[in-house]
């Protein structure tokens, strides 16, 4: 048997190298995905999510959101009455309240009615008693909020002065 020349010698190290090489990139992609199984078996749990899931549903389901509602609806309906009692000239004999309270429930009651959300009263109670009172207020409109001023002279509002308040440039 005649001695394998240089050529056939280097064939044949490329060869075992490149077999070398494939079999560390196999091992190395084994140990991968048993890494990934390892992982993937801390997600078992998931497995069980579309019944809690639907469980909830059930339950969100079966409560009676609608008279939840309904109490809610009552509630408000309950807080504008007072609202409009707080806010009665107290010439009808409907209220006997201070000026201070009296002007904050014209100037809340309007406000409301313009449709201005969670309105807050800024103004002083000693800066309510005059005739007329500037009431300094903080209200949300729109999603964005607004302050300004209430002019309420005698039982009425005579004006309003509000503007957008931005801590930021839109």
């Amino acid at each position: 048997m005649p001695l394998p020349t240089a050529l056939e010698l280097a064939l044949i190290v490329l060869l075992a190298l490149l077999l070398g090489v494939a079999l560390f990139t196999l091992w190395r992609q084994g140990k991968r995905l048993e890494e990934m199984t390892e992982r993937l078996e801390e997600f078992r749990g998931l497995a069980f999510l579309p019944d809690r899931v639907q469980t909830l549903a059930r339950v969100v389901e079966a409560a009676e959101l609608g008279a939840l509602h309904e109490r809610l609806d009552r509630f408000g309906e309950g807080l504008s009455r007072v609202e409009d009692l707080a806010a009665a000239i107290p010439e009808t004999g409907a209220i006997s309240g201070s000026r201070q309270q009296s002007v904050r429930a014209r100037a809340l009651r309007f406000l409301r009615d313009e449709g201005y959300l969670a309105t807050r009263i800024l103004s002083e109670d000693a800066e309510l008693e005059a005739d007329p009172a500037e009431v300094r207020v903080q209200a949300l409109r729109r999603g964005t909020v607004v302050r300004g001023r209430v002019l309420v002279v005698g039982d009425e509002v005579a004006e309003i002065r509000l503007d957008p308040h931005y801590t930021a440039f839109p």
